[in-house]
């Protein structure tokens, strides 16, 4: 029994002595890390790098060995040490190393030791920046996200990034390597051309260790930066709520009804934009009778926030949009005929109403400027005696200034 319990204590014990250490390691400065590094005179790094392991109230000392590898692949003790502590911290130059260690019980004999745990230490590098290549990326135009980089230490294993905070962090978008030359003076990467968006970005260049180079010098914009739209087409009149129409025009759909829209969007992402439109609606309505000829002009002038969503590779869009606007009936009279053909005529009604809409519409590009959309439009007119519910169809064609 107490053999066993010896064993579950040596156990235990061996299980406490994990401590910190680095497998490859690498460092610029010494704040909060377990490891710093310092140059000598000749520009030799030399890695100050601390040990630490848990503390057991059963063990009297501990004994820190490492052991470095020489030229002929041998390990070669560089440092021992007797400690009460549970840490020890080390110099250390750029090699292969491995350490183990030992803890003694209240009676000075060897309670526990671990095994041997490897570690290297690889001289840090500062990498630059000296050129990138695409420097500025035209959304317009199509992008595989392939860059050119010259610089000084680039190496395969090189972290690059991109950030658009141009603060000491990592980048959000992550590049993959592509080519590295031989003395780590041009390197080919790619970042993913989906995730890239207007802005300025910071490409961060990581070497193994956290020596970092930041270099603002990437644009990602618009050729166009503002957008001025201009598109006219055929748009009919469906009366979808009030009889006042349906009463004196005997039909709710009023069919000559040409439409014209300018939409001005000054904001512009890869997948959205904002903006602002101006659309003119004028139809004709006219009812002949027995009795009399009814007839006018019905006018709608809006003013809308648009927000538009690429859908596909900027040839298809989606335009939603709503405001406030006026709905003007001009010239509203009736015709009465008498004898000998000629007819009397009301005093002609006129008036400005406010209404609110709301609509959308696609576009689909046949070039990067000419383009169709089709969509529907809804209007609710406050007109006195009347509350005038209208939608509106359209198919129109434009042009993109």
């Amino acid at each position: 029994m107490a053999d066993n319990f010896s064993l579950i204590k040596k156990f235990f014990l061996a299980v406490m002595l994990i401590f910190t250490s680095f497998v490859t390691v690498f460092a610029q400065n010494a704040e909060n890390s377990a490891y710093y590094i310092t140059e000598d005179e000749n520009g030799r790094q030399v890695v100050h790098q601390q040990f630490r392991w848990n503390k057991n109230d059963d063990v009297l000392k501990y004994t820190f060995l490492m052991e470095k590898k020489n030229k002929n692949g041998d390990f070669v003790q560089i440092y021992k040490e007797e400690t009460v502590e549970t840490k020890v911290e080390t110099t250390l130059e750029a090699g292969e190393y491995r350490y183990k260690i030992y803890a003694y019980n209240f009676l000075g004999l060897l309670e526990v030791e671990t095994e041997w745990i490897s570690i290297e230490i690889i001289k840090a590098y500062q990498p630059t920046i000296t050129g990138l290549s695409p420097s500025v990326i035209y959304l317009e135009e199509d992008q595989d996200g392939k860059f050119w980089i010259d610089g000084t230490d680039l190496t395969e294993n090189t972290l690059f990034s991109l950030s658009t905070s141009h603060k000491n962090e990592d980048g959000k978008y992550k590049a993959e390597i592509l080519d590295v030359n031989k003395n780590n003076k041009h390197v080919q990467l790619q970042f993913d051309p989906d995730d890239l968006d207007t802005g300025v970005y910071s490409l961060i260049a990581t070497n193994p260790g956290g020596l970092r180079y930041f270099y603002d010098s990437l644009q990602i914009k618009w050729k166009k930066p503002i957008d001025f739209d201009v598109s006219a087409g055929y748009a009919p009149l469906f009366v979808i709520y009030d009889d006042t129409f349906s009463h004196y025009f005997d039909s709710i759909f009023m069919g000559l009804s040409p439409n014209v829209r300018i939409t001005f969007v000054p904001y512009k992402r890869k997948t959205s934009s904002f903006g602002i439109a101006l659309s003119t609606t004028g139809t004709y309505v006219k009812n002949p009778t027995e009795s009399y000829t009814i007839s006018g002009y019905l006018g709608m002038a809006n003013l809308q926030l648009v927000y538009q969503k690429y859908l596909y590779k900027r040839k298809f869009m989606l335009d939603v949009h709503a405001g406030a606007g006026i709905t003007g009936l001009y010239d509203f009279k009736f015709a009465y005929p008498i004898n000998g053909g000629d007819n009397v005529y009301s005093v002609p009604f006129n008036n400005i109403y406010v209404n609110a809409n709301a609509g959308f519409c696609f576009q689909y590009y046949f070039t990067k400027r000419f383009y169709t959309e089709f969509g529907a439009d809804y209007q609710h007119s406050f007109i006195d005696g009347m509350m005038l519910g209208t939608v509106q169809p359209s198919l129109s064609f434009g042009y993109q200034f």
